[in-house]
């Protein structure tokens, strides 16, 4: 299967990764002006109008004290967003569309490290709650990825690599 891929969040560190670094043949990164993920009717027409059957989703209000200070702001980005994309999803069935959701480690609670999926869930700051109702969303889909990950050595290219190591086993499958 062809993937034609949105990728929204193209600023941030996993984004601006993933544009330098060609993945993907057919993939759109569009800026917060161009498509704001708030912005339900100009989200849906873009995957509509360019039948966009891959969305990665990266945008997120990512800085913890930012989130803390701008609660409002953080629960608009990282829960409606995703909210919208699963409401868009579902409304276009027939597009068959795939969301890969980028979460954070941050939805544990940070007291003994190399946790798993069965772990138990219990975020330790606002944003950690942000991406986990996010997932919730998410879960409601049939076809979904959520990738529970910390980005944070951008000198020891440690984002880089972890984004590098899933891409290219995902490309294997285009």
């Amino acid at each position: 299967m062809k993937y034609k891929i949105l990728i929204l969040g193209g600023s941030g560190n996993l984004g601006s990764i993933l544009k330098k670094k060609v993945f993907f043949k057919n993939q759109f990164f569009p800026t917060r002006k161009e498509i704001n993920i708030l912005n339900f009717k100009k989200l849906k027409k873009f995957i509509f109008d360019n039948k966009i059957n891959l969305i990665i989703n990266c945008a997120a209000i990512a800085r913890m004290r930012e989130c803390e200070k701008n609660k409002k702001k953080s629960f608009n980005v990282n829960v409606l967003g995703a909210k919208n994309l699963v409401k868009i999803i579902k409304q276009y069935k027939n597009l068959n569309i795939k969301l890969i959701q980028i979460s954070s480690d941050a939805v544990y609670p940070s007291t003994k490290g190399n946790y798993s999926e069965l772990s138990k869930l219990k975020p330790y700051n606002y944003y950690g709650k942000t991406k986990l109702l996010s997932e919730k969303y998410v879960k409601s889909l049939d076809r979904f990825i959520i990738i529970r990950t910390r980005f944070f050595d951008k000198k020891k290219n440690q984002i880089f690599y972890c984004s590098n190591r899933f891409f290219h086993f995902f490309n294997r499958s285009q």
